[in-house]
């Protein structure tokens, strides 16, 4: 099997969260171009409730930003945001921070699904495939 491109990892990385194994019933995914965000109102804090992925232009994104923070605050859940290269405008991660919200650094992993893993007790190693 081809190993994987680097933009390849990096959206496998990206989507992760998207998989609806973990949904609930009142989840919803609202998908379009340049948007995904996922918004579950039955959720604990924060689970099951973030941007995903955005990519707006810079007229647009004060706007953007204040409508989502204003549906969240609806549902009484916190604003997650996503923010990476995918982003867009370049400043976003700026204009997040200016309305209060920190940063959280974290990364993608992943290995050659051909490799013998040895998990812990407990843990459960899955294989992702399309389908999943």
């Amino acid at each position: 099997m081809p190993s994987l491109s680097f933009a390849e990892r990096r959206e496998a990385a990206v989507q992760a969260p998207v998989g609806s194994e973990l949904h609930r019933p009142d989840t919803r995914v609202t998908r379009r171009d340049g948007w995904l965000q996922i918004t579950t109102p039955s959720a604990p804090r924060g689970m099951l409730n973030e941007v995903v992925f955005s990519r707006l232009t810079r007229d647009e994104s004060d706007r953007v930003i204040e409508e989502t923070i204003a549906e969240y605050r609806a549902a009484g859940q916190p604003t997650k945001w996503l923010v990476g290269p995918w982003t867009e405008p370049a400043d976003f991660g700026d204009r997040l921070a200016r309305r209060g919200f920190s940063r959280s650094d974290v990364r993608g992993m992943g290995c050659a699904t051909d490799r013998v893993l040895a998990p812990p007790p407990g843990v459960v190693v899955e294989e992702i495939a399309e389908a999943t």
